[in-house]
């Protein structure tokens, strides 16, 4: 099976090309240079047979205590990918692999993990597995902890695929989401998880799994299956979903829409039923000015605006936007159109993460190419509308701080950022980073 993950755009995407810390100056559009320090907290296939992971794509989530988890694409013990910890110690971190897929028979455990994580107050760590289980759809699992967090045992919530002509979905994309989550609520554990898968039914499905008392498993619920309308007008191939203070499920769909360029949906529930609102048809525009291919999740801010990317669209990379929700009458708007600073794009490209808000509504964000040094990638941010790059990966030599952000990024209560590269790092497989602004 092809991972949806390396199709992202329109055509196939090739990833690739102890703790440092590196001082850059970071470009800025509109005003003057400021200095970020950019610290690689870990470099992945530093073992063996890249046993302790290769490729993360997918972000981080932080526990209480400080650590970090997350998932590579490639690596492990049959090289089907990890779920790892990243604990701080003596000044450093430590890296632990916590789960290598495809460990049962016939990769009945699922293979190439992809999507973010969430943790729960019990330290249960829960996400999205694209392929592999026990149809070959995919699945939803948790990972529990013993009491001292020694050893870890994978469970499955739920296999895809389970439903003849896979109606229940397959291969799920972007991340499980919660009510509260948006607010900063850690997950209970048991409240219902809601996610999306890119195939199945007649162009994707966007999915409840509900906790059942006494199971390990949960029950899945259909809440909207994509393309049922005329030419796909309601999008297809769904990529993850927010969960709104209303219960509203919002998110983006890669295809479908105008000229298959993606649209912003939004799901409502009334009684059991979700109905679906397109909010926005990308590609309105001439030349697709407004952007194209939406893959990263939504973030909203305090008055319900949704924010997110596109990877194609705008300058020709991508752009930033907004819409501000308002059924079929939602506007949008382009905060940044990627690769404006002429064929050098040192503004970045081609973005696949989604963005995060801080308290003072500042956004940030990754692009996956451009930058000031051999197209390895930028961190940006947009404040009070000016747009400015604060990192450019590549700067060292090798690429060893790093090569290729593709998710999204975390925001620790130091204000510092953190998130993963693809590529890069001592061994090119990719890193684990902190950017301290």
């Amino acid at each position: 099976m092809l991972l949806n993950v390396l199709q992202r755009g329109s055509a196939l995407r090739t990833i690739g090309s102890g703790v440092l810390g590196i001082v850059a100056a970071a470009t800025l559009s509109g005003g003057a240079a400021t200095a970020a320090t950019l610290q690689t907290l870990y470099s992945f296939c530093s073992k063996p047979n890249c046993t302790d992971g290769n490729r993360p794509i997918a972000g981080l989530v932080e526990d209480p205590s400080g650590a970090l988890y997350g998932n590579t694409l490639f690596g492990g013990d049959a090289k089907q990918g990890v779920i790892f910890r990243l604990t701080p110690r003596g000044g450093g971190y430590h890296q632990r692999t916590l789960h290598s897929f495809c460990s049962r028979s016939s990769c009945a455990d699922g293979a190439y993990p992809v999507s973010n994580l969430i943790v729960d107050t019990a330290g249960n760590l829960y996400g999205l597995i694209q392929a592999g289980g026990l149809h070959q759809g995919g699945k939803a699992v948790e990972l529990i902890p013993n009491s001292d967090r020694t050893r870890y045992r994978l469970v499955t919530l739920y296999d895809f695929c389970a439903q003849p002509y896979c109606l229940d979905g397959t291969e799920p994309d972007g991340a499980l989401t919660y009510a509260g989550q948006q607010a900063g609520a850690p997950y209970d554990g048991t409240s219902p998880l809601y996610g999306t898968t890119v195939h199945g039914g007649s162009g994707g499905v966007a999915f409840e799994l509900t906790f059942v008392q006494g199971r390990t498993k949960r029950r899945e619920r259909i809440l909207y299956y994509f393309c049922t309308q005329s030419q796909c007008s309601d999008g297809g191939g769904p990529r993850g979903a927010i969960v709104d203070s209303s219960g509203d499920l919002l998110g983006t769909t890669g295809g479908g829409g105008l000229g298959n360029a993606g649209v912003v949906f939004e799901l409502s529930p009334k009684g059991r039923d979700f109905i679906d609102t397109t909010l926005y048809k990308f590609c309105s525009l001439a030349h697709c000015a407004d952007g194209s291919d939406p893959i990263g999740p939504l973030a909203q801010d305090a008055d319900g605006n949704l924010f997110g990317t596109t990877n194609l669209g705008g300058g020709g990379s991508g752009v930033v936007f907004e819409v501000v929700p308002n059924g079929t009458a939602s506007q949008e708007t382009v905060l940044h159109s990627f690769c404006s600073e002429g064929s050098n794009c040192t503004d970045g490209g081609a973005p696949e993460g989604g963005l995060i808000i801080d308290a003072s509504g500042n956004l940030f964000g990754t692009a996956t190419s451009g930058g000031e040094f051999g197209n390895g990638g930028t961190i940006f941010e947009i404040s009070s509308g000016v747009y400015r790059v604060l990192y450019s990966f590549c700067e060292q030599a090798n690429c060893t701080d790093g090569n290729e952000p593709f998710d999204t990024l975390i925001l620790n209560s130091s204000g510092d950022l953190l998130g993963t590269t693809g590529a890069g790092g001592e061994f090119d497989s990719g890193t684990v980073f902190m950017l301290v602004p």
